[in-house]
C-alpha cells in the first residue's frame, strides 16, 4: 500500500480530466488517483473499532458493490453456499458496502476514511490495508461497474452486425433488455455513484466508455453499413456521442425514478428512439 493518502479536503476534481480515457473491459485503470495529496495519519489513536465477526457481516445484497471472483480453488466439494467466505473478503465488502451508503447521503467532498472506516466497524488502519484513499475506492467500483456494463456490449458484438440491426427492425433487442437487467441489479451502485455525478464525473467517463466501445464495434463488424459509417468519421462520432448519451440519460432517469417503468417497456423505447439513429449518416 502506497503511504501516500488522500488529503480529506483535497478537492476531487482529480475525476474530471478531460485526457480520461475510459478503460478497457477488465483493465481497471483511470486518471483518478489520490497520489500527490497528504492524507490522514494513519497511525490512529484513541480507540478503535476491530472488524466486526463473519456473523455481524451478514448475507450481502446483489446490489451491493462488485467484488472480483475469489481466487479460491472451485471444487466441488460441499455446496456453493456452505462455502465460507474470507474474512478479509467480508471486510472488504463491508469497506464498500458503508462507502456506497455514505455517498448517498453526503457529498464525496466530505466524506472522509474515517467516516467510512466508523460505518464499517473497522479501523483507519484497517481500511488503508485495502485501499489507498477513498479516491481509490471509488475508481475500483466505477471500473467495475463500468467494465460489466461493457462486457455485455461486447457479447453484442460477437453476435454480429446482422442479428443487431434485425432485432432493432423487429423492435425487440434482447441486448437493451440485458442493459437494464445490469443497471437494476446494481441499482444502489448506480445510484450512488450518480449521486457524486457533479464531483467526480462518472456520468461523463461511463458515456464516453459506451462511445468508445460502440466505435470499436462498428469497426469490427465488416458489413455494408459499417464502412458507410466509417467512410464518414466526423458524422459517426457526432452519431455515437448521441447515442451514449442517450444511453446514460435513459439510465438515469429510470434510476432517479426508482425504476418505475418495466424493462420490456424502457427496451421498446430505447428501439424507438434508436431506430431514426440509424439512417443518421443518410
Amino acid at each position: 500500500m502506497s503511504s501516500q493518502k488522500e488529503s480529506e479536503n483535497t478537492p476531487v476534481n482529480q475525476f474530471a480530466s478531460s485526457e480520461f480515457e475510459p478503460t478497457q473491459p477488465g483493465n481497471q485503470s483511470s486518471d483518478v488517483s489520490g497520489n500527490g495529496s497528504g492524507d490522514e495519519p494513519s497511525d490512529v489513536s484513541g480507540d478503535q473499532s476491530s472488524d466486526q465477526s463473519s456473523n455481524e457481516f451478514g448475507n450481502q445484497s446483489s446490489d451491493g458493490p462488485i467484488l472480483p471472483k475469489d481466487n479460491e480453488n472451485n471444487d466441488n466439494e460441499g455446496n456453493e453456499a456452505d462455502r465460507i467466505v474470507p474474512a478479509s473478503k467480508q471486510t472488504e465488502q463491508r469497506i464498500r458496502n458503508s462507502f456506497i451508503s455514505i455517498l448517498l447521503d453526503e457529498k464525496f467532498n466530505d466524506i472522509t476514511t474515517k467516516m467510512i472506516a466508523d460505518r464499517a466497524g473497522i479501523s483507519r488502519n484497517t481500511f488503508y490495508s485495502y485501499f489507498d484513499s477513498k479516491y481509490d475506492l471509488f475508481e475500483i467500483i466505477e471500473n467495475e461497474l463500468i467494465d460489466g456494463f461493457l462486457n455485455i456490449m461486447l457479447d453484442l458484438r460477437k453476435a454480429g452486425s446482422e442479428k443487431y440491426y434485425a432485432d432493432i427492425k423487429s423492435g425487440y433487442n434482447e441486448y437493451f433488455v440485458e442493459y437494464f437487467k445490469y443497471i437494476r441489479q446494481h441499482f444502489h451502485v448506480f445510484n450512488a455513484l450518480i449521486r457524486s455525478d457533479f464531483s467526480t464525473g462518472f456520468l461523463t467517463r461511463f458515456s464516453r466508455s459506451i462511445a468508445r466501445v460502440r466505435l470499436e464495434t462498428i469497426k469490427s463488424w465488416d458489413s455494408p453499413y459499417s464502412k458507410k459509417l466509417e467512410a464518414n468519421p466526423t458524422l459517426l462520432i457526432y452519431r455515437e456521442e448521441i447515442l451514449s448519451s442517450l444511453y446514460v440519460s435513459l439510465f438515469v432517469t429510470w434510476i432517479k425514478r426508482d425504476m418505475d417503468l418495466s424493462i420490456d417497456k424502457l427496451q421498446e423505447m430505447m428501439v424507438k428512439l434508436w431506430t431514426p439513429i440509424v439512417d443518421f449518416i443518410d
